[in-house]
């Protein structure tokens, strides 16, 4: 084995477990609607010592939250306003430590009004915060782990959304329907966590690098969406794109923004292409129990930073660049009776030569392949 190879010797058992309680109440003198409640989550992480040296985590992560969402509706239009408080703890067995993360208010409001019969206009907004997950608060033997020189805080999420949606009944025919939703939007996050290198506190450490995880000062994602929906009795046609703006990524302290990130961070696998668009169309035969159809899918070239993971052990073979790519399969599926379904699917009919856009290693996504299902409904 290479030096450092012990670390991909992993074994580990995660337990969840939870309840939530919840009711909803309506007022017959006002048009408003209440729904309200408590949840509770908990899992524990820990190695199945299948191995000598284990490397996994060991770890338990609590969190507690009671929500209240409130909606009023009138003939044209609606208003929901809605509030979580949360707050999580997680115990790390490692170094026999308690991290808590305090108690946090999400909120969330939005308006629609009925502009035409069949459209309604929209704009929501809303501040949440994400408290950091079991995987990135506690210390292992992996690559990236939490170290205690570079604590993390939870993530703030500012969303905005503007948009318009449509439905749209016996529009061409008699059974047919359209819709549609476009939007803008604009997700201002800060305090965004991911995986970095940083320069250990301690110039005498051992090691001077640190591979964990940290908050950047802010990304920013905007754009364009839109998506839509013929559905006629006997085809279909399915159609959805994203057109995302530049969007800003603002390093670990510092205010000097790029559009793809650091060297040696893996923030770039979370920021989507610009372009991504997909397409569908089926046939109904057989009064609608057998649908065919093919699906093409489409990505923008995607780039990664200069020297991205170099001096790393994925150096060399790191996904430096994603190219633009389009992708076609096709698929059949049978209804055999209400309660049976069999399906076939041939996915990446042409045998494109393709990455995931989220990759690190170069390892590509699936030739040319054939999936077959088989579904059933009691």
């Amino acid at each position: 084995m290479g030096k450092f190879a012990d670390q991909y010797l992993i074994s580990y058992q995660d337990d969840r477990i939870g309840f939530n309680v919840e009711n909803t109440s309506k007022f017959s003198m006002l048009p408003l609607s209440l729904h309200y409640g408590a949840t509770y989550d908990e899992q524990r992480v820990k190695p199945q010592n299948y191995y000598k040296n284990e490397v996994s985590r060991n770890g338990e992560r609590s969190e507690a939250s009671v929500f209240l969402n409130s909606s009023l509706e009138f003939a044209k239009w609606n208003f929901n306003l809605g509030g979580k408080w949360h707050q999580a703890k997680v115990k790390d067995y490692s170094d026999d430590s308690t991290r808590k993360f305090d108690a946090k208010l999400d909120w969330i409001a939005g308006l629609k009004y009925k502009i035409h019969p069949n459209i309604d206009a929209y704009t929501k907004i809303s501040n949440t915060y994400r408290t950091p997950s079991l995987f990135e608060s506690t210390i292992s033997g992996q690559t990236f782990s939490y170290d205690p020189d570079f604590p993390v805080n939870p993530e703030k999420a500012e969303n905005k959304e503007i948009g318009f949606v449509g439905n749209f009944e016996h529009l061409f025919s008699a059974q047919d329907q359209f819709k549609f939703n476009l939007n803008y939007f604009h997700n201002n996050t800060q305090d965004y966590v991911s995986q970095v290198m940083l320069y250990k506190p301690d110039p005498e450490a051992w090691y001077p690098y640190s591979f964990t995880f940290a908050n950047y000062n802010r990304v920013l994602l905007k754009g364009l969406e839109l998506d839509f929906l013929y559905n006629h009795p006997s085809f279909f046609v399915t159609a959805g794109g994203m057109l995302y703006e530049k969007p800003e990524i603002c390093p670990v302290k510092s205010s000097s923004c790029n559009t793809v990130g650091d060297a040696w961070s893996l923030i770039s696998t979370r920021i989507p292409p610009r372009k991504t668009f997909n397409f569908t169309v089926g046939k109904y035969l057989f009064d609608q129990n057998l649908t065919v159809g093919a699906r093409v899918k489409y990505h923008s070239y995607k780039e990664k930073p200069k020297g991205w993971l170099e001096g790393t052990g994925v150096s060399g073979r790191a996904v430096i660049n994603v190219p633009s790519e389009t992708l076609l399969d096709i698929f059949a599926k049978y209804k055999l009776n209400s309660h049976v379904d069999v399906s076939l699917n041939l996915d990446n009919l042409t045998n494109r030569y393709a990455f995931d856009t989220g990759s690190v290693i170069a390892m590509p996504i699936p030739g040319r392949t054939i999936r077959a299902g088989f579904e059933m409904r009691f």
